[in-house]
């Protein structure tokens, strides 16, 4: 399952709707709608979970190695991407309907709501076992960080002025080793550990990248890679990750 996860940010919770049920939200506002500026997005990615409750526990007792936000409560919005196929009469239909679900003092109320509408930057993402891709996400620090799985920490290998950014602790976390960086003599200078993207850092705020930097990007960085040691030097080894799946089968 393909999900987000949007949480209130106390700083511009100017009505204190934090926690509060759908049916306050009237009480301290001036209308029943929820207010999608007061939101950031705080987790996107896989879970493996069949419905909304089977998220709701695994975001309070189980927490993704990448989410670092506070447990989902009420006032809390999960959006639901893509489900996963389950069998009925009516041939497979999803597990959950794709949209925006609040999360309520009993339940969850599905809603109309409009992402907070943040800038965006064009970025090569990558994960570990997975592609690389082109991805817009959000130009704020909390965007960043929701993408990274914590705090963010830049390094710049490269003699052109872009960055990668990767979570500051993803190592010491324990996430999964993604990708090995290379300088410009190809001499391997670090291995990151989790999600990480490639952007631009030529002005005061990290920015996208240009067309042809988003295509060199994310072909240097096209396949996962797996490690192993040889007489004692850290090797990465590149793999085709559909190719895997078709094996598997």
């Amino acid at each position: 399952m393909n999900i987000r996860i949007y949480q209130i940010n106390h700083e511009r919770d100017t009505n204190r709707v934090k926690f509060e049920s759908f049916e306050n939200l009237s009480k301290y506002q001036n209308s029943p709608d929820v207010n999608p500026d007061i939101y950031d997005e705080v987790f996107q990615g896989e879970v493996d979970c069949r419905t909304l409750d089977d998220i709701y526990h695994k975001f309070n007792c189980d927490h993704p190695n990448n989410f670092k936000s506070h447990s989902l409560s009420v006032s809390d919005i999960i959006e639901i991407i893509e489900s996963d196929k389950v069998v009925s009469q009516n041939g497979n239909q999803p597990s959950v309907e794709s949209g925006f679900y609040f999360c309520d003092s009993v339940g969850f109320k599905k809603l109309d709501f409009v992402p907070p509408q943040h800038e965006k930057i064009r970025v090569v993402l990558v994960s570990p076992g997975k592609l690389a891709e082109i991805a817009d996400i959000n130009a704020t620090l909390e965007g960043m960080q929701a993408v990274v799985g914590g705090l963010i920490e830049a390094v710049y290998p490269y003699e052109e002025q872009v960055a990668v950014v990767c979570n500051e602790e993803g190592k010491i976390e324990g996430l999964p080793l993604n990708r090995a960086i290379y300088n410009n003599d190809k001499e391997m200078v670090e291995i990151i550990a989790g999600n990480f993207f490639i952007c631009d850092c030529s002005g005061e705020n990290f920015g996208g990248l240009s067309d042809e930097q988003l295509k060199r990007y994310s072909e240097k960085f096209k396949n996962p890679e797996r490690f192993y040691k040889i007489d004692g030097e850290i090797k990465a080894a590149p793999y085709d990750p559909n190719k895997n799946k078709n094996y598997e089968r």
